[in-house]
């Protein structure tokens, strides 16, 4: 293959199978080659083959390599997490990066709400059992999610509720702000998510009867009174209600999230 452009070199086509490995149809990317004019090139193509239905976006680094960047399973879909005083910290921070990494846009809503994390402090920001605050100090405030107040969370511009566990639920219950979304958002066919202690919010706003849930074991007689349908499962999608059970199971929790926003089936009961 001959070198396209000042200082870009030719790869051969081996290679290009090498680095493109993610591209089911490499033809497309190899024919529509185009002259780089700068150091980086960007573009787009678009795949009609039924194993790429999103665009596709190639980088060429001058006298580099070329890579394929594609967007996530649910890119442009709005992901809202609520929690409030002693929220379990792993079951914010999970699902930050995963349903991020997968090309949502993540809100985060602190309601200072519940018992203070130890030491008490007056005016001390909404503190996970662990202590991590909200913002995030280990994470950029920005980067992979933004931090918004309650009253400015709109169920139109919403994709996905989504219910941390620890003792943040037991405040959040009691807060008819939040049980008022949370309603307007099942109402609207919204995606709504709890994990661990996380369902006693879907308990409180009276949504879970005749719905297979599942969650930690302090919650299981409170989903049980609701009318619910109780499973020993890492996590399930009944409509569009997704609950997991407990911190170890988020991966299972946030694939259910993850494709119940991108209209793909459940993956089905696994314990």
């Amino acid at each position: 293959m001959r070198s396209d452009g000042a200082g870009l070199k030719a790869l051969s086509r081996a290679e290009m199978r090498r680095r493109l490995s993610r591209v089911r149809d490499l033809h497309a990317v190899l024919h529509r080659w185009h002259r780089a004019s700068s150091k980086v090139r960007v573009h787009p193509l678009a795949f009609g083959s039924p194993w790429s239905k999103i665009p596709v976006t190639v980088l060429i680094w001058e006298n580099r390599k070329a890579e394929v960047c594609m967007p996530g399973r649910i890119h442009g879909k709005r992901v809202v997490i609520v929690v409030a005083q002693e929220f379990e910290d792993i079951e914010l921070l999970y699902p930050i990066l995963q349903l991020n990494y997968e090309g949502a846009e993540i809100v985060v809503v602190p309601v200072d709400e519940g018992l203070h994390p130890r030491p008490f402090i007056p005016g001390k920001p909404v503190t996970g059992r662990f202590g991590h605050t909200i913002p995030i100090p280990v994470m950029e405030e920005g980067k992979r999610y933004v931090v918004q107040c309650l009253d400015g969370i709109d169920v139109d511009e919403t994709d996905c509720l989504l219910f941390p566990g620890g003792y943040s639920p037991d405040a959040l219950r009691l807060n008819q702000d939040v049980l008022q979304l949370t309603r307007r958002c099942h109402s609207a066919g919204k995606i709504v998510a709890a994990i661990c202690h996380g369902p006693w919010v879907l308990v409180s706003a009276g949504l879970v009867e005749g719905v297979k849930t599942c969650g930690y074991n302090a919650v299981h007689d409170d989903l049980l009174n609701a009318g619910a349908e109780l499973l020993d499962v890492p996590a399930v999608r009944d409509g569009n209600i997704i609950t997991g059970r407990v911190p170890d199971d988020l991966p299972e929790f946030c694939e259910e999230i993850v494709r119940a926003l991108a209209n793909e089936h459940p993956r089905g009961h696994r314990k």
